[in-house]
């Protein structure tokens, strides 16, 4: 039986919005956009593997949801939805240790994989390394640039991804009536 690739998604939301300086430069994206990026044999139902790395539950809620048939893996440690922690608060098991061991298990994690899928971030540049090291031959970063919802809409694009995300729920609903 083929061995079908590991992909890490890092889908980074949090406070990235909330940010003054660098908010215009980066949105929340949804889950098909991730998706979108990488090619078919990466994304195959009830095979594909994917690592999904996020500060965000709602990207594991969302992933469920409208990928049902895909191989999802995370650590399941304590996340904020969306926005709840505010600005620069990113520890939501109040624990900063438990926070750390939890980034070195991540970039220790992710060297089994050998793709990345991910938009602009810290974390994710340093992921996209670990994984390249780890497969220099085979080791891909599907890095994702541009704006789905605009530039002047990053500080909205919360708001615009569950709109979104409720226009497919409400097609999906029709078709199954």
């Amino acid at each position: 039986e083929q061995q079908h690739p590991c992909t890490v998604m890092h889908v980074r939301r949090g406070d990235i919005i909330l940010h003054r300086k660098v908010s215009y430069t980066r949105e929340y994206l949804p889950i098909s956009a991730y998706l979108d990026k990488l090619p078919p044999e990466r994304k195959v139902a009830n095979q594909s593997r994917i690592l999904l790395m996020t500060d965000d539950q709602n990207a594991i809620d969302e992933a469920h949801e409208f990928y049902p048939d895909l191989h999802w893996y995370y650590l399941r440690r304590g996340r904020y939805r969306g926005t709840e922690g505010g600005y620069e608060e990113q520890l939501p098991t109040k624990n900063p240790i438990e926070e750390v061991v939890t980034i070195l298990a991540t970039l220790s994690i992710v060297q089994q994989c050998d793709g990345i899928v991910r938009s602009r971030s810290n974390l994710g540049d340093m992921m996209a390394k670990y994984i390249k090291a780890a497969h220099p031959q085979t080791g891909k970063d599907y890095y994702m640039m541009g704006f789905r919802y605009g530039k002047n809409q990053t500080r909205n694009s919360d708001k615009l991804l569950q709109q979104e995300l409720q226009k497919v729920r409400e097609e999906r609903n029709t078709k199954k009536v």
